[in-house]
């Protein structure tokens, strides 16, 4: 992991970059940002596509909160999973509104790139 330094106008920002295989994670700003460039079959979902019914795990990490139960109304960009890598807390949401089917996590679990946290429907 390296830190970014970015300059917006007067001001200086500070963030972390890691790469993970062909993809950029940024964290700045309290956010995390994905970046992977066009493949050359076109252009690539990221980790968590649009109006995805699963939440999906941005990196190895590990489980500190989940913010949902199965059967709860969740909203677009809502907050459901918390999770910390790289010594960050990084917090996870819903891109789809609906009901929490199910859940495949509890705290304390360790988990992988890509593992599916929860699933919305």
């Amino acid at each position: 992991m390296k830190t970014l330094t970015l300059k917006v106008g007067d001001r200086h920002l500070q963030g972390k970059v890691l790469k993970i295989r062909d993809t950029l994670w940024v964290h700045l700003g309290g956010e995390t940002f994905l970046y992977k460039p066009e493949s050359r079959q076109g252009k690539q979902k990221q980790a968590q596509g649009i109006s995805s019914n699963t939440v999906t795990s941005p990196m190895p990490g590990k489980v500190i909160k989940i913010a949902a139960h199965v059967n709860d109304e969740i909203m677009d960009g809502q907050v459901v999973v918390i999770m910390e890598a790289m010594k960050m807390e990084y917090s996870l949401k819903s891109t789809k509104a609906g009901k929490v089917k199910k859940i495949s996590c509890k705290v304390g679990d360790q988990v992988q790139l890509g593992q599916i946290l929860l699933e919305v429907e």
